[in-house]
């Protein structure tokens, strides 16, 4: 067939071709340097420790169309009840249907760690603790009141930590009017005019994002929020009615709201942003206008409520304000605005201007395009896993389903690796979004969250994630948290804002599933496991004393760790016990933190291979309760016994899929019933009832936290629709 949907996949680089680095094709069976040279055409597998035969490949992508053409033949009534017998568990999941609407998912990327609460030792020491799962956190700070304009030597100090800190990323309004309005604001010899309500805004909300490290740092005493309280009081009816100013004015909002509760759902807002740059047109060339600098600062505006929208929707789990595909305007001109107002003195077409302005340095314009790269990549992922779970999960097709995922994966990874490879190096750094240990943790976020789909959308055997993306998702997870803890080290740069803590907390749990449920384990992946769990108990312990409102998350989470870190501990118990008998020693407490710091600061290979190793602990469940300490003195010194095994307690979660468990109606993993450990008065399956759903409320609730409605400041922005 010749349409585009029956064409075979692009193959990956043989390992010929690789080596030489030559183009490669997809021809089957070999490809045409190969065919040339007489050479065998093999391509390595995920884990980079196999070869495949692109000839094999081609025997069975032509095995698969045959079958698939046999079962086209077969009459519509006997696939239907083929389809109802086969239909897989994870399809009904609330991530899968989600995501087959074309909005993404809610609680996005977290549905396989539905396991981490069916385990019953959590149920036992924690059972009032994991009540809080199903709440919504209050804020407990204290309210504050509007204040006052600072002394004109504060304002004006305020102002320029604005321009080199915020306005760095997110510069979306003009640098030389922002000095402007400064000047407006507290130059004396303004005094006989007067500053508009506008003016006033604009003012203090500058104030209330430019005050926001000084006021964490102890060199500015008023709290950020009394200067966006006072920016509320001059809000005029007019608000929504000055075009391209308005839209500014909702995205200093946002951007305040990413640091302190705005009173309303950022995601609604920068919905409004999104809603009123389609009116205008935003999204479309607006090369014919003779003004350089109004066509360059409509797409920075523009490309700012992209950034925002494409981040707050992911991590509600809401749609896009706005299809990629519909977005036809180009980036901004990679140039200061001095540039840009020179140039229009001699050019009157402002594209040719962006294309042929070559630039050897960085601009004024150089991290804001790196941020906006980087969310037209997580937009991808979800466009692209959103298509797998709509094509390869239907019960004809999910066989196809690993292959297709993991290969978009691994396309995926290499986009993020190159745009990681792409990023500047300041020599200089001013700021946190100039430094590099800023660009790894955007990578190893975005990495976790690639991953986390991939994991979410993966067809399982027997309940189990396949062993190298598990690998790759424990690895991501562990090197987020240390690139966050790293970062934290720049104190005068960083501020704990509720993003990162969604972070932080999310990587937590990703490394918490990992070695819940993998089947083999080595004792440096047990120890990168532990120290990094303990490391992220502390950073978010320490960003509970910023975030007073996310206490009870921490409490959450430090429940999970101990449960975990208890297997862990009686694990390396073992493993220690072992190794003494034969003379040697493991020092995992005293060197684990310390030596994971550095081996999670190397670069992280894209292709995802192994960090395990081949010694491993292996069995249904590494961290599994019971363990069964018999040891063969046949291993050899210094490895982990091989046969150590461990009985899950309880059957594990698929992706997706709400635990409907009842007294007595299944088993666990192994031989084991549910009641031989717990009695029908234990109500541990009643708390199973709960485990999938208190995760996505938990979710959910952490999503709100970050960019949702909060309880204080309620009512600020009611004269303006938001629907």
């Amino acid at each position: 067939m010749s349409s585009a949907a029956d064409r075979l996949p692009r193959l990956p680089a043989c390992h010929l071709c690789y080596q030489k680095k030559i183009k490669c094709d997809s021809t089957r069976p070999t490809c045409t340097p190969c065919s040339k040279t007489g050479s065998d055409c093999v391509v390595l597998n995920s884990g980079g420790d196999r070869t495949l035969s692109r000839a094999e490949i081609d025997r069975l992508e032509q095995l698969e169309r045959q079958l698939t053409q046999d079962v086209d033949t077969l009459p519509a009534d006997e696939v239907q009840s083929c389809d109802d017998a086969n239909q897989p568990a994870a399809e009904t999941g609330p991530t899968v249907i989600s995501i087959e609407n074309s909005t993404v998912s809610h609680g996005e990327g977290l549905g396989f760690m539905a396991s981490l609460f069916a385990d019953p030792d959590l149920r036992r020491n924690n059972t009032e603790l994991l009540q809080l799962l199903a709440r919504v956190p209050s804020a407990s700070e204290p309210i504050l009141q509007p204040c006052g304009p600072p002394p004109d030597e504060e304002g004006k100090a305020l102002f320029d930590k604005y321009l080199s800190w915020s306005h760095v990323q997110s510069p979306f309004l003009r640098r030389d009017e922002v000095k402007s309005l400064c000047g407006r604001v507290f130059s004396h010899e303004s005094a006989g005019q007067p500053a508009s309500n506008h003016d006033l805004f604009r003012a203090c909300m500058i104030l209330a994002i430019g005050s926001v490290l000084p006021f964490l740092n102890g060199t500015h005493d008023q709290h950020p929020e009394g200067y966006y309280l006072a920016a509320l009081q001059r809000m005029g009816p007019d608000f929504l009615t000055r075009g391209l100013a308005s839209i500014q004015d909702l995205l200093l909002i946002c951007r305040f709201g990413i640091y302190h509760r705005i009173g309303t759902s950022i995601w609604d807002v920068v919905r409004l942003c999104g809603r009123l740059c389609i009116e205008q047109g935003l999204h479309h060339n607006d090369n014919d206008s003779m003004n350089f600098m109004q066509v360059q600062m409509k797409r920075r505006v523009f490309w700012q409520v992209y950034m925002i929208d494409r981040y707050s929707s992911t991590v509600l789990g809401k749609p896009f304000s706005i299809d990629d595909r519909d977005i036809e305007v180009g980036f901004p001109a990679d140039a200061n605005d001095e540039e840009i107002v020179t140039a229009n003195q001699i050019s009157s077409n402002f594209e040719d201007f962006r294309s042929s302005h070559a630039t050897l340095d960085t601009t004024e314009m150089t991290v804001f395009f790196i941020s906006v790269r980087l969310r037209q990549i997580s937009s991808r992922i979800h466009s692209e896993f959103s298509r797998l779970a709509c094509n390869y999960l239907q019960p004809s097709k999910s066989h196809l389903a690993p292959g297709h995922i993991f290969q978009t994966l691994s396309c995926l990874m290499q986009d993020l690796q190159h745009w990681r490879d792409n990023c500047p190096a300041f020599q200089q750094p001013k700021c946190l979004y100039e430094s590099q240990d800023w660009y790894d943790l955007l990578l190893a976020r975005e990495q976790l969250y690639l991953v986390r789909r991939a994991i979410d959308l993966m067809p399982k055997r027997g309940g189990k994630t396949p062993h190298h993306i598990s690998v790759l998702c424990l690895r991501i997870a562990l090197r987020t948290i240390w690139a966050y803890s790293r970062l934290c080290q720049q104190r005068p740069l960083t501020t704990h804002t509720r993003s990162y803590f969604h972070m932080m907390f999310t990587a937590g749990l990703s490394v918490l599933f990992c070695v819940s449920t993998a089947t083999k384990i080595d004792k440096e992946g047990l120890s990168d496991a532990s120290a990094g769990l303990i490391r992220c108990e502390e950073t978010l312990k320490n960003m509970a004393e910023q975030l007073p409102s996310a206490k009870q998350y921490v409490a959450v989470f430090e429940a999970l760790r101990r449960n975990t870190t208890r297997k862990l501990d009686k694990v390396l118990e073992n493993l220690q016990s072992d190794v003494l008998s034969q003379g040697k020693t493991l020092e995992y407490t005293r060197a684990g933190i310390r030596q994971s710091s550095e081996r999670f600061s190397e670069p992280l290979v894209a292709s995802g291979s192994s960090i395990l190793g081949s010694q491993c602990v292996s069995g249904p469940s590494a961290l599994s309760t019971n363990l069964d300490t018999r040891v063969q003195e046949t291993n050899f010194p210094g490895s982990i016994p091989s046969n150590l095994s461990f009985v899950p307690a309880v059957e594990r979660a698929m992706v997706g899929n709400p635990i409907t468990l009842s007294h007595g109606s299944r088993n666990t993993c192994g031989s084991i019933p549910a009641t031989a450990t717990f009695s029908p008065g234990s109500g541990f399956m009643d708390w199973a009832l709960l485990g999938d759903e208190a995760l996505w409320n938990m979710e959910s609730a952490l999503g709100e936290y970050v960019y949702g409605d909060p309880e204080r400041h309620i009512g600020a922005l009611d004269a303006f629709e938001f629907q």
